[in-house]
């Protein structure tokens, strides 16, 4: 039975948590590819307000407006917004500056920073933070754990070559067996102390 926090579970963990933030990290890149593509074929306009589309839900209540605009050649054109956003609570005829594109007139978007590029780069930074923090925090973990697997699976986790080499040196220095052989005088044996008997005549 695997033990909780294993090596095996641990990479497992981190496979996991890795390709979440790959789906993550491949959409924000997608969607600033197509950002991309959307504002190297744009041109500038001014929108009015025509209509507004309210959607309602448990996170709250987002807004998308539609807006019609003339086009470089004059011509009337109609769009709805790329993003749908609390704040875009506009009033009917409200006028804004927007982006379309040339391709396909009714692809326009709101002239700031997040309905550009503000989704895109809010899904790539969140899936590299986690590519990042599952690469990073399952390395210290299996580094951590390694020494203990060892000493569980019943191997005794080898010393490094160099305290080895100490440990060596030293028991050498300090008890020599030749050094020993020489210096250590013979052992006599004891003799014993035995005083004669002596017989007094009565």
């Amino acid at each position: 039975m695997a033990e909780n926090g294993s090596p095996r579970g641990v990479i497992f963990a981190r496979w996991i948590i890795g390709a979440l933030g790959g789906i993550f990290l491949l959409i924000g890149a997608g969607l600033l590819v197509s950002s991309y593509n959307f504002y190297n074929n744009a041109l500038y306009a001014t929108g009015t307000v025509v209509s507004v589309e309210v959607n309602n839900s448990s996170d709250g209540t987002t807004y998308r407006p539609t807006l019609r605009y003339l086009d470089y050649r004059g011509q009337k054109q109609r769009g709805t917004t790329f993003l749908s956003s609390s704040g875009y609570d506009f009033e009917v005829g409200e006028k804004m500056e927007i982006l379309y594109d040339m391709r396909d007139p009714t692809s326009i978007r709101i002239n700031n920073w997040l309905e550009l590029w503000g989704l895109g780069a809010i899904f790539a930074t969140v899936g590299g933070v986690v590519v990042l923090g599952a690469m990073v925090i399952g390395r210290g973990k299996g580094r951590k754990r390694a020494p203990q697997d060892r000493i569980a699976g019943g191997s005794r986790a080898p010393a490094p070559a160099g305290k080895n080499m100490r440990r060596t040196i030293k028991a050498e220095k300090v008890k020599p067996a030749h050094v020993m052989e020489h210096n250590t005088p013979p052992i006599k044996p004891r003799a014993l102390d035995r005083s004669p008997t002596v017989r007094r005549r009565r």
